[in-house]
């Protein structure tokens, strides 16, 4: 290895190692000042003045991270379809049926009564860790230059919080953040798998390029949050297309297709803009949002300093909750407007349907035109089993997808993706479990017909 490279090798490792430090840094920052500052509010109020974290009214936000605990009973005008993947009662996060009961990471997290009103009040939802190790058939590289491997290990450190600012009467007004750190694991992080595969539809959604304030918004609620506006830098995948069957790569599906949709690839950005969410009856709901068409969460607004915007509307009905016969049927179309791509329109019509037994059928059909992103056409359908043996804290999930590419794709090549995979609650902090997935010509890259990716993941939630 000649002096440029080594010296290219060091200033990598450093730049990651720095990385890590200030993302560890950060958290750790934000850990002791809100402690702190909620030990002091605990402290100068009487006892009967903290609320009980069990007897919370599920009106409050609903998570995709809720799926994991039992639903609380609530009246239906009570329930709001929010699909909020971050905002979460601490409580809830931790469910209490592990495969070992004694936990050998319990001192990393606080879950005991006396920690309820700290939790309770500054509202700092959950802090996990995610680690992924793939393994593909094929030798593959992300760049010519690369060396091929068969293999990327990937962590990301996902840190979700929000603060109730004020409340009265029927209205009130609350801050929500998203911080992620991710880091590949003993390769460059440059080294992305899904570019090496050549896909276009992002197999693996975990990587994260370095540390970012993902999501941060204010919350405005109207009428019991019956009637919501969110503005600031929000997820549009966190109102429109989303399934709590197939929500969350963390421990959900791992590819794109199932926590999103390939027809209106916009909807997984973190954009700046606004969204509207509406619960008309106690089973149907509004959901508008208008962002930024090309932004990400690594960079400023690309297209709404010129007018353009990707714009998503969804109508859906619901009943139940997760684990409990959870019914949902969503209507949802989209318009955008891209700097390079033209404008374009969309629709798709998704499902749910929870069976008593757990096995649950979902489902999505997306058609776009043929002009603003590159996939015209996109079918999922899969069958998610949300107690699998009993255990209401394990998931099982198997679905497949097929696509067809629009006018300005460059490639002819029709994608398929088919997943499967087991999430395991070993401990109360700790899920493991496999992942399958093949990939059938990959839209991107010729030279592969079809390659497997054998994974495992591990999620310690703290």
């Amino acid at each position: 290895m000649d002096n440029e490279a080594m010296i290219s090798t060091a200033q990598h490792s450093a730049a990651q190692l720095h990385s890590i430090k200030f993302s560890v840094k950060v958290c750790c920052l934000v850990l002791l000042l809100s402690g702190i500052y909620t030990s002091e509010i605990c402290a100068s109020e009487p006892k009967d003045a903290v609320p009980d974290v069990s007897q919370q009214s599920s009106s409050q936000t609903v998570s995709a991270e809720t799926q994991q605990a039992t639903p609380q009973t609530t009246s239906e005008p009570e329930r709001l379809w929010k699909n909020s993947t971050w905002v979460l009662t601490p409580a809830q996060s931790l469910p209490d049926k592990p495969l070992i009961s004694h936990d050998p990471l319990a001192w990393l997290y606080v879950n005991d009564s006396n920690s309820k009103a700290w939790y309770q009040r500054l509202q700092l939802d959950v802090i996990s860790y995610t680690a992924v190790d793939d393994y593909t058939t094929d030798e593959i590289s992300a760049t010519p230059t690369e060396k091929p491997r068969h293999n990327q290990g990937y962590g990301r450190l996902d840190f979700n919080a929000h603060w109730n600012v004020y409340q009265s009467g029927s209205t009130a007004g609350s801050i929500h953040i998203l911080v992620r750190s991710g880091e590949s694991l003993g390769l460059p992080q440059s080294y992305n798998i899904n570019t090496a595969i050549g896909s276009g539809i992002s197999p693996m959604c975990l990587q994260n390029k370095t540390v970012s304030v993902n999501v941060l918004y204010w919350e405005q609620d109207f009428l019991n949050k019956k009637l919501q506006f969110h503005i600031g830098h929000i997820h549009p995948n966190q109102y429109v297309n989303l399934s709590y069957l197939g929500d969350d790569e963390t421990f959900e599906f791992m590819a794109s297709p199932y926590d999103g949709n390939a027809s209106n690839p916009y909807v997984g950005s973190y954009s700046t803009g606004a969204a509207v969410l509406y619960q008309a009856t106690p089973h149907i709901y509004v959901h508008a949002v208008a962002t930024d068409t090309e932004e990400s969460a690594y960079d400023g607004p690309r297209t709404l300093q010129d007018g353009n915007m990707a714009e998503s509307y969804e109508v859906g009905w619901f009943s139940g909750e997760y684990g409990h016969n959870l019914r949902s049927y969503r209507l949802t179309g989209w318009h955008e407007d891209t700097k390079t791509n033209g404008a374009g329109y969309g629709g798709s019509l998704e499902f749910d349907h929870e069976l008593a037994s757990g096995w649950a059928p979902f489902g999505k059909l997306a058609i776009g035109t043929r002009e603003g992103n590159a996939t015209k056409q996109a079918e999922t359908i899969g069958l998610a089993n949300t107690h699998p043996f009993g255990r209401r804290d394990d998931m099982f999930g198997i679905a497949g997808m097929w696509d067809r590419n629009s006018a300005i794709s460059a490639s002819h090549r029709q994608e398929q993706s088919f997943e499967t995979f087991y999430r395991a609650r070993i401990t109360h902090s700790m899920e493991l479990g496999p992942d399958i997935q093949m990939v059938g010509h990959p839209e991107n890259n010729p030279k592969v017909d079809h390659t497997v990716m054998v994974g495992a993941r591990m999620r310690i939630i703290f």
